[in-house]
C-alpha cells in the first residue's frame, strides 16, 4: 500500500533535503528504504481515518489526489521526526503542514469531505503556503 511516491515527495521539498533527511549512512544519495518506510507510515495514518469511511487499502489506480497529497505530507513529517530529537526541532512549517492533514483526514472521517479517485492533479494542493505581504 503506498498512495504516493518519491516523486510526490520532490515536488514538496528539494532533493538535497530529501538526501539529508534519509541518507544515514552518509554517501550522499537518497536512502529509497527510509523514504518507503516513511511513505508506509503516513499510508498506515491515512488508512485510520479513511478506513472508516471506505476500505482501505485504496488501490492504487484508485488513490484520490487528496489522499497522495496527505500522504506525501506526513510522509515528510515522518522523515523529519526520525532525525529530531524532540518535536520543538522540526520545521513549524511541517509541524502545520501535519496539523491541517490531520485535520483534512478527520473532515473526511467525518463525512465532510468526499474522496473520488477523479480528484488527480498533476501538482500537489497546498495546504500551506509561505505568503509575504508588501507594503504598497
Amino acid at each position: 500500500m503506498s498512495y504516493c511516491t518519491v516523486d510526490d515527495l520532490r515536488l514538496l521539498l528539494p532533493e538535497d533535503e530529501l538526501i539529508e533527511l534519509s541518507d544515514d549512512s552518509g554517501v550522499g544519495e537518497l536512502d529509497e528504504s527510509v523514504v518507503a518506510r516513511a511513505i508506509e507510515e503516513a499510508a498506515r495514518e491515512v488508512d485510520a481515518y479513511v478506513g472508516l469511511v471506505r476500505t482501505v487499502p485504496i488501490p492504487e489506480d484508485e488513490v484520490p489526489g487528496l489522499v497522495r497529497d496527505i500522504t506525501a505530507r506526513l510522509a515528510i513529517f515522518h522523515l523529519f521526526r526520525r532525525r529530531a530529537l524532540r518535536l520543538e526541532q522540526i520545521p513549524e512549517v511541517w509541524q502545520k503542514e501535519r496539523e491541517q492533514a490531520l485535520r483534512t483526514l478527520e473532515r473526511i472521517a467525518r463525512g465532510q469531505l468526499k474522496l473520488t479517485h477523479t480528484d488527480t492533479e498533476e501538482q500537489p494542493a497546498p495546504f500551506l503556503r509561505p505568503v509575504t505581504i508588501g507594503r504598497a
